[in-house]
């Protein structure tokens, strides 16, 4: 019979640190009170300043470290006649997003973060226009609209890396 002393980590000096849970998030707008959340409900994206483009009453069907599959309504401001007066363009979306990595060293975001690094937005019915970031690709036989954080950073479809 073989019998095994089982011992803490921290009685032979071995600093064990606490696990963070890992939480998948949406490469969107974090800051003040806004922390990446599983299953965000909404999420403003890419051009955080004026919010211009956003993902609102959001329903997940999947969301994990595979990626992520729901629906809601996208939305964009239409700066006409200019941004503060213009208005808001909404279509139907079919959100998919894959990829997920860490969170960049300098992000501030909480620990054990992974954002994801695509996110497509598709559309099944009606399309926005290319100022409102019209389709780039198809997902599913829809038109869609593939965001990145590894677009080059100009880029009209560019996500950048997210920070909190």
């Amino acid at each position: 019979m073989t019998s095994a002393i089982l011992c803490p980590a921290s009685y032979f000096g071995i600093a064990v640190a606490d696990a963070q849970p890992t939480v998948y998030a949406l490469p969107a707008c974090y800051g003040g009170d806004t922390v990446p959340t599983e299953r965000p409900t909404q999420a403003q994206f890419q051009t955080c300043a004026d919010g211009s483009k956003e993902l609102t009453g959001i329903t997940w069907t999947r969301y994990g470290p595979d990626g992520a599959e729901g629906t809601g309504t996208y939305s964009y401001n239409v700066c006409e006649p200019n941004c503060a007066a213009g208005h808001r363009d909404s279509f139907p979306a079919v959100i998919h997003a894959d990829e997920p990595a860490p969170q960049a060293p300098d992000a501030a975001c909480p620990a054990g973060t992974m954002f994801y690094g695509n996110l497509v937005i598709a559309y099944p019915d009606g399309v926005p226009s290319a100022e409102g970031g019209g389709p780039n690709m198809r997902f599913r036989g829809m038109p869609a609209t593939l965001y990145s954080t590894a677009a080059t950073p100009d880029a009209p479809t560019s996500l950048a890396n997210p920070r909190c």
